[in-house]
């Protein structure tokens, strides 16, 4: 029996979430390994030199200050988080290099079978620019037809010599279609080039040039 191709989708799905997890851990080392290079510093309030410094002037003023032991004890876990975080960071972040190798080789076995996907989202997106086009004009429509309604109630608010009504906002929902056009008037697909047919459509994961004279308004294999 012929073995099943795994699915590249399924595979990058299961490294990508691996990836979130690597990148959480990463996340968790990388503050604590900060934190006690923090308590390391010569710097800040809560260093361990600064907690050293009011413990013993503390001590020269006849005040109670932090043991000496608590401040040993704080240092000792400082120097442990370190050696404990610093491979630990380093390791996954090489895990997650790897991760992103593996992705990228996923997709470049699988040339094809992400070329067809992608010509198959084209489709739907110019298929969802034509139902977003007609929802805009549709818009526009009802815009202009309750603006011209209103404008009638203030005309016969004004025969019947009432308070005058307050003017409508203006719409730019005309502005707004002829932009949409513009921005979505070349598909999605390289060069604005929707493939006549398979055949064309296979010259993105063949070697070569992809071709830039696909007919626009040709057909195209599903």
């Amino acid at each position: 029996m012929a073995k099943t191709k795994p699915n590249p989708d399924e595979q990058i799905e299961a490294l990508e979430q691996r990836q979130k997890q690597v990148a959480g851990k990463q996340a968790d080392a990388g503050r604590a390994l900060a934190a006690a290079r923090a308590q390391l510093a010569n710097t800040g309030e809560t260093s361990i030199r600064a907690r050293r410094y009011v413990s013993e002037l503390a001590a020269v003023e006849g005040r109670t200050g932090e043991l000496a032991a608590v401040l040993a004890k704080a240092e000792a876990d400082a120097h442990a988080a370190i050696r404990a975080n610093e491979p630990k960071v380093e390791a996954l972040e090489a895990a997650a290099r790897n991760i992103t190798a593996k992705i990228e080789t996923i997709r470049d076995e699988n040339l094809e079978h992400f070329a067809r996907q992608a010509h198959e989202r084209s489709i739907e997106a110019v298929q969802a620019q034509q139902e977003a086009r007609q929802a805009i004009e549709r818009a526009w429509e009802t815009w202009r037809a309750a603006d011209e309604g209103w404008g009638q109630v203030r005309s016969s608010r004004r025969h019947l010599r009432m308070a005058d009504l307050p003017s409508g906002p203006l719409s730019d929902l005309q502005s707004l279609v002829a932009a949409f056009n513009r921005t979505c008037a070349l598909p999605p697909w390289p060069a604005g080039q929707r493939p006549r047919s398979d055949e064309d459509l296979a010259h993105a994961w063949r070697d070569g040039d992809y071709p830039s004279s696909f007919g626009k308004a040709a057909p195209v294999a599903a």
